[in-house]
This record gives structure tokens, sequence and C-alpha cells, in this order.
């Protein structure tokens, strides 16, 4: 018997076994029951071998057509997709947006599992988001996608959520406060809305120092390893180890030629219409005439 029955009596639930977290579904066909096993199983089995802390945890998967009293977690005015409550060990995914579950999953159980971890203090934020938007990229099977844009982004991780500002800016001197805060109790999110490439940071670091990196919380540790991907950034993009402003006089260089050239092109255009604005005076009357003498 899964735990969600507890949570969540109202509804009749089925249970998947064999799993690193307790997994409950109901109104989920039997189809979309296995491929949702498969799906949770993949990543609670990464998560706990890398970090443990999913003793006790439960994933609710509600089907399409299921009502349930989410009120507690997302108001009444917001629509329940997922949902993250620590202190309850619980994980609980609306099922109406299939591909969603996948996705939702990675993130959520690795939520779940730091949460955990912490002693129920919340892990430093925003680390886990970081954390586990690395074990959602290595799901949907992104992490070559999510290091290109990172080679052209800004990021400045902005609270729990993430958000980077995308530009040419090469710096390599860290700029995220990774302790910022802590996480919350009680996180609701939309995973059609939580794709953030910052993954890659979490990739680099493990592909330096293994995945026992996971569970470092001292700050001035994370500081080094962002200033290192950094460099690694910059490295792979342009090759060098040192941040570089050459590629500002190129692109200004390319600037320059352009606006020159559309201002020869607009003098030539003006100087044209000068010209065919000029009207051609009628000839003298009679002088290119043939007259006949008789």
């Amino acid at each position: 018997m899964t735990r969600c029955a507890e949570l969540f009596p109202s509804a009749s639930w089925d249970s998947v076994d064999g799993l690193a977290v307790d997994l409950g579904l109901t109104g989920v066909p039997e189809g979309q029951a296995r491929r949702f096993g498969e799906e949770v199983g993949a990543s609670s089995a990464s998560i706990a071998r890398d970090i443990g802390g999913l003793e006790g945890s439960t994933v609710c998967i509600v089907g399409k057509g299921v009502e349930l009293d989410m009120t507690s977690y997302v108001g009444s005015t917001r629509r329940f997709h997922a949902v993250v409550d620590g202190p309850a060990n619980l994980l609980a995914l609306s099922a109406e947006q299939i591909g969603d579950i996948k996705p939702a999953a990675a993130f959520g159980v690795a939520q779940l599992a730091l949460w955990n971890s912490s002693n129920g203090q919340g892990w430093p934020e925003p680390l886990a988001s970081t954390i586990a938007h690395w074990y959602r990229a290595v799901a949907l099977d992104r992490l070559a996608i999510y290091h290109k844009q990172a080679q052209g982004a800004d990021f400045r991780v902005n609270g729990l959520t993430g958000e980077a500002n995308f530009g040419l800016d090469f710096s390599i001197e860290p700029r995220i406060d990774w302790f910022e805060s802590r996480q919350p109790a009680i996180r609701a999110w939309d995973p059609s809305k939580n794709e953030f490439p910052i993954g890659d940071f979490i990739e680099y670091t493990v592909a330096q120092e293994g995945t026992g990196v996971l569970l470092d919380t001292v700050p001035e540790d994370w500081v080094q390893r962002e200033g290192a991907w950094r460099v690694a950034l910059v490295q792979d993009l342009t090759g060098r180890t040192t941040p570089t402003t050459a590629w500002r006089i190129g692109v200004g260089f390319i600037i320059g030629v352009v606006i020159i050239a559309a201002v020869i092109a607009t003098a030539g255009f003006i100087a044209k219409r000068r010209r065919s604005s000029h009207e051609t005076p009628p000839p003298v009357p009679g002088f290119f005439s043939t007259t006949t003498k008789e």
C-alpha cells in the first residue's frame, strides 16, 4: 500500500514496487503507469546513489481528471502541476501533461533528497535548485544543449527559479551567492516553465570531482568551483584560458563597416533623388521642328 492513500484518501491508488521511492498513481492508465514507473525509477535510483536521503520519500502522480484538494499547496487561484513538501517527504505531480513527469520527477526527487539531507533546515539555495536542474537535464538528455547555451550566457542566478541574461560576457569572475537562502519547506512549480541551463555548472563540477561534491556545504568551495567553470566556458568558446575583449573590437569593426556602407548607400540614394527631381526645361518652340519650303 502506497503512502499516497494515507495522504490523499479520497482517491484510489495503485503502487509501483521496487523503486528508491514509494510511488503511487491514481487515474493513470496502465501503459502510462509503466512509463512513469520507469521514469521515476531511473531518476530516483541515480539520486539515491549520489545523494541518498530518500528513505520514506513518496511520489504521488495524479492522472488527468482526478480532483484532489491541493489548495493548501497552490492556493485557490493556481493550478496544481508539481509540489514538493519537504517536511512531509512528499512529491506530488499532475499527469495532465504526460511529458512533464520525467523532468518534474528528476527535479522534485532531487529537491526531496537534499531537503532530507539538511536535517530539516533546507539545503542552501540556489545550490539545491542548481543540483536539481542538473538531474532534470540528465533525465532529458539535454546537457550538450545546455552547455552551448551556458557558453553564451551571463549567469546571474535569481533566487530559487534561476534566471540568466544571455549575452557575450565571457567573465570568469564568480558572481553567484550559492548560499543566499534555504530551500522552502513547500515548493510548487510548473514543470513546463522550469527550463534553465545552469545544470551545466554541476555537470562540469561532477566531472572534475565526482558526485560526492553534491553534499559539500562549504561556501568558499562553491565559489572556487564556479570560477573554474567560468574559465572552462571561456576556454571552450574562445580557445583562451583568460578573459578577452578582442571579440568586442571585431564586433565594433563589423558594426562600423555596416554603418559606413549604410551612410554611403543613403548618400547615393539622396543624390539620385536630387538629380531626378530636376525637371528638364521644355525645348525652344520650333528649334527641333522641321519646316518645309513651298
